[in-house]
């Protein structure tokens, strides 16, 4: 059964910004640090109990907090940045629909995050959640792995635009990767009905239905994705115009445009899955009539062919035929010119 709905235990009746604790995961909470300037890039894991890096002027500070089997900690580090319950709860709610909450000095995004994995045919689905304010940036994922090695890579080569820019930049950077990473999907779901309507028209494949439902759980996913991150970015009209660089602005812009191209196509490709269904169950049912149809023909041969053999096959002492000297001979002949006038009869009615 496919599961639709994944949510932290809440308590019932707790006030606003209660952070539930205990879950299922294995991944061991992990804090990744990275703080970097035109001339400067540092990196490297948070050793637990060492003390948390502090926002300078001039510098941006990414604090990657990964994995939510370490909650009181979790909160511990976002709570010395500035984060609020609030903005935690939704954090760690690996359920939360993506939306844009904007503050007085700072903006948190929930999205999901919809990758493919080399090597691995199922997606890998995750729950993120990106605040930043000036000079910080405070990313929460659910495991290890992401779709930001790019975003990594530019922050390590020196020269690049990213390097010289502010913290803005950053979260916006992160946000692309994410939707950038949609397209790989929709690539496969679109490589995926191409090579089913093929197959379809060709071989009518017995594992078509198991393959298209597959090819619509992507689709669902994606469309859970992309759809209310597109409308989350639509808020970034209420971000005061000083929180963003006029070309970080423009860049947001470009990225909202592109989680609308994926949203609409995905749209296609769900309505192209129910028809490569709709055409699938017609050819089988068109298939499965042709035979009926053979068997049906068969059939009303052989009826008056059995009920002759049946009148014959009664042992009546008086039956004047069976002492006729040619009678078996002209009960097979009477069978054949009966068999060849139907034949005849189903041809010109077009039913052969």
């Amino acid at each position: 059964m496919t599961r639709y709905l994944r949510r932290r235990p809440r308590h019932i009746g707790a006030p606003p910004g209660t952070i539930a604790i205990g879950d299922s995961y294995e991944q061991p909470f992990t804090v990744r640090v990275t703080r970097y300037r035109p001339d400067l890039v540092e990196s490297g894991e948070l050793e637990s109990g060492a003390p948390l890096p502090e926002v300078r002027e001039g510098e941006v500070l990414w604090v990657d907090l990964i994995g939510h089997t370490d909650i009181p900690a979790l909160t511990r580090i976002a709570r010395h940045y500035g984060l609020s319950n609030l903005v935690i709860e939704d954090a760690v709610d690996v359920g939360q629909r993506p939306k844009l909450d904007v503050h007085q000095d700072a903006v948190f995004l929930s999205l999901r995050s919809i990758s493919i994995l080399p090597g691995q045919a199922e997606l890998r689905r995750e729950q993120i959640g990106l605040y930043f304010r000036e000079g910080l940036v405070v990313s929460f994922q659910e495991v290890e792995g992401d779709v930001w090695s790019i975003v990594r890579r530019r922050i390590a080569e020196e020269g690049t635009p990213m390097r010289a820019s502010g913290a803005d930049f950053l979260w916006y950077s992160l946000v692309d990767a994410v939707v950038d990473a949609y397209y790989l999907v929709l690539d496969r779901i679109a490589e995926g009905i191409e090579g089913l309507e093929e197959e379809i028209f060709e071989s009518l494949p017995k594992d078509t239905p198991q393959r298209l439902r597959g090819l619509r759980k992507e689709a669902v996913a994606l469309r859970r994705a992309a759809w209310p991150l597109r409308e989350a970015l639509d808020g970034i009209g209420r971000v005061p115009e000083e929180r963003f660089a006029p070309d970080t602005r423009a860049f947001l812009d470009d990225v909202r445009d592109h989680a609308r191209q994926v949203a609409d196509v995905n749209e296609l490709m769900r309505e192209a899955i129910a028809a490569n269904m709709d055409t699938y169950l017609s050819l089988v049912g068109m298939k499965q009539n042709e035979i009926m149809k053979v068997l049906t023909l068969v059939a009303t041969i052989f009826i008056p062919l059995t009920f002759i053999a049946g009148i014959y096959g009664m042992n009546f002492e008086v039956m004047p035929e069976l002492g006729f000297r040619y009678g078996y001979a002209m009960v097979w002949a009477v069978m054949l010119v009966v068999t060849v006038g139907m034949l005849v009869y189903f041809r010109r009615r077009g039913w052969l």
